[in-house]
């Protein structure tokens, strides 16, 4: 998993800025086999995250934890 901020401006998209890797901990499946629960020490809010799993990719925006 990777995380990173952008820069907002009247010009569509940015650069990646402070890019940096997160550690993911543990992975634990439910009894059901339906849903992943990943510990992730650092995470924290962010505009922009990518994680993948195997040969999928998802893309997204952290705006709060709970």
């Amino acid at each position: 998993m990777k995380v990173w901020s952008l820069k907002r401006s009247a010009n569509y998209g940015s650069k990646h800025y402070d890019e940096h890797a997160l550690k993911i901990r543990a992975v634990k499946r439910s009894a059901d086999k339906l849903t992943l629960t990943f510990e992730i020490p650092d995470l924290a809010p962010t505009q922009c995250y990518e994680l993948k799993i195997g040969d999928r990719v998802l893309h997204g925006t952290i705006h709060q934890l709970n």
